[in-house]
């Protein structure tokens, strides 16, 4: 019986029934080919799990090829995203099919945690996804989640974000489009354990974003705040999540019914915002990462009393060149900041550095690496107080005074000062300038990098003395210690090289001939004998020698000094030879040969 190519087509098309309102797929056993594998098994692909309509879709499995046939379960396409003209698309040398889209975080784990970027039939389940979704509803993901470079432009909406991410601790949204400081301060209401957030890469953050209204419009009747002003036509609705439309009608009755009130828009304290219940204040935060986002210093000193609890905060590649005093009036010190990285910025002034001083007083950490700070001008007297460990590599430090200058900072332990001016002008040798840096910072106990011993301090600030005695002008440091250690004297130069020649006094009775050699102390007394021998005209059986040993000629006067090189196959140190040593050459008699001759 023959088939009709339709025929074979209509086999391997599945059939598609409904049946109590869901939908069910059907297929049919593909043909053998020598293309394709076969399936053994008539197992029916398993459906992806289905979320409940607030949540939207979260899917139970990941998907990796396999050599079953199996198709998925049909997905809605994503709409057309677009040209490369739009807001957030890029070129990386290839033209892309579709340029992506801006999307919300919510939107961004569905796409992650679900099997619809699969376009391949051949696949099969290996596993759960992380993402679990609770019988009421909610939406769990991983406590440590990464959306980095998922073009995520908005926070979404925010009953639907605080069901996915309620109990996220860490959160990486570098290398995204975020529009606003708006879409950040909705994040971290909806996130309240949120403790890690990096927020790097978000070019848009440059701009300026005023907290007081924010305060505002928790007086007005529910109109929009003037800080989260839409910067373009993409910003998403309630409809943007899956799930998100969900309105209250009761909520939007209080709020038509409540009356407005004129209230004087002053920025109110930390402790004055964790009275209202809508305020921003997040109290779990700790490390906030804003590397490379251009946020500018007004913004972040209006949002420091909003964080009560931060503890490192990364400010680098944000091109700062000096700190406004228009800042330093709006800003309050805040005191739980231990680390901060200020590296690859334009900082030029110690100013500056003072200033960062007064709004973080009790930082233990500070990188300064890579900026343009100069000679230090200023006195450190209250700066700092608590400041342990100092990273200024990079800068334009031309004085070796900078390193007294340091020593103002009373806690400070560990400093680094790779590539800087003065390092450059002075010895090439990295051991003596070590030793000067370690003498001139009396409290560091680690310099780049290295422990520093109590030894090799000693050695070090001893080092300095001798070092500066020709030197002028001393260092206000030489007298300090001089006074610890008292005047010290050069030491001693004692060359320890090995010698490469000897020179030795050759003599010789019988052959009158008197004359220095010189010869190189690692050759052997067989190598010496036959040099001797060249010279005197004698063969090497025909003479003796003896060298002069001055610690017998002590012993036993002039007579018994000599002693005679017998064994030719040591080297002339090992024998004992060294520089102006006297040699003696003395031939064989024939008579004493004939005597020692044995008779026949």
């Amino acid at each position: 019986m023959t088939t009709s190519a339709s025929d074979k087509q209509k086999s391997t098309e599945p059939v598609t029934k409904t049946e109590n309102s869901e939908t069910v797929t059907k297929y049919s056993r593909l043909p053998e080919t020598k293309n394709s594998p076969v399936r053994r098994n008539n197992r029916r692909p398993q459906k992806s799990f289905q979320g409940s309509n607030v949540s939207g879709p979260i899917f139970q499995y990941f998907m990796t090829g396999d050599d079953a046939q199996v198709a998925t379960t049909p997905t809605k396409k994503r709409p057309s995203l677009g040209s490369l003209s739009d807001v957030g698309s890029s070129f990386d040398g290839e033209l892309p099919e579709q340029s992506p889209r801006k999307m919300t975080i919510c939107e961004a784990i569905d796409e992650k945690f679900s099997p619809v970027n699969y376009s391949a039939c051949s696949f099969t389940s290996i596993g759960l996804s992380p993402v679990k979704h609770d019988k009421d509803g909610t939406v769990r993901v991983p406590w440590t989640l990464v959306l980095e470079d998922r073009n995520i432009a908005f926070a979404g909406d925010s009953d639907t974000l605080c069901k996915y991410c309620g109990n996220v601790r860490d959160l990486d949204l570098s290398h995204n489009d975020l529009q606003s400081w708006s879409e950040i301060v909705k994040i971290l209401k909806e996130m309240p354990h949120l403790e890690q957030l990096n927020l790097g890469q978000n070019k848009r953050l440059s701009l300026s974003y005023d907290f007081s209204t924010l305060v505002q419009s928790q007086y007005t009747n529910g109109e929009q705040s003037k800080a989260e002003k839409p910067l373009s036509n993409d910003s998403p609705s309630t409809e943007s999540c899956p799930g998100s439309e969900v309105n209250d009608p009761q909520t939007e009755h209080d709020v038509q019914k409540k009356p407005p009130v004129s209230l004087p828009l002053t920025l109110p304290s930390a402790e004055g915002l964790r009275g209202h219940r809508d305020d921003f204040v997040h109290t779990s935060l700790k490390t906030l990462v804003l590397i490379n986002t251009g946020a500018p210093m007004d913004t972040i000193a209006q949002m420091l009393p909003r964080l009560p609890s931060l503890e490192e905060l990364h400010l680098s590649l944000n091109g700062y060149k000096q700190i406004e005093n228009s800042v330093m009036k709006i800003v309050e010190p805040h005191s739980r900041v231990k680390t901060l990285y200020f590296t690859d910025n334009h900082f030029s002034d110690w100013r500056d550095f003072a200033k960062l001083g007064h709004i973080f007083p009790k930082t233990k950490n500070l990188y300064l690496a890579c900026n343009q700070l100069p000679c230090i001008d200023i006195s450190f007297e209250g700066v700092f107080t608590s400041l342990e460990s100092l990273h200024l590599g990079g800068n334009k430090l031309d004085s070796w005074d900078c390193l007294d200058r340091l020593n103002e900072l009373q806690s400070l332990k560990s400093l680094r000062i790779h590539d800087i001016p003065f390092y450059a002008n002075y010895d090439p040798d990295p051991t003596i300038r070590r030793s000067l840096c370690i003498a001139r910072l009396k409290n560091v106990s680690h310099l780049n990098g290295s422990a520093v011993s109590p030894d090799n301090r000693i050695d070090a600030e001893r080092f300095l003395i001798r070092h500066y005695l020709d030197h002028h002008p001393k260092p206000q440091r030489y007298f300090e210690l001089v006074d610890k250690y008292g005047q010290l004297e050069k030491l001693g130069e004692v060359d320890l090289s090995p010698i490469e020649q000897i020179c030795l006094q050759l003599h010789c009775s019988e052959m009158e001939i008197c004359k220095e050699i010189q010869v190189k102390p690692s050759i052997t007394v067989l190598q010496l004998k036959t040099c001797v021998s060249e010279i005197i005209g004698i063969g090497l059986k025909d003479f003796n020698l003896f060298y002069k040993d001055a610690m017998m000629e002590e012993a036993f006067g002039p007579v018994g000094c000599f002693s005679e090189l017998k064994l030719m196959s040591i080297q002339l140190s090992t024998a004992g030879l060294c520089d102006q040593s006297e040699l003696h050459a003395r031939t064989i008699s024939r008579h004493h040969n004939a005597q020692r001759q044995p008779s026949r």
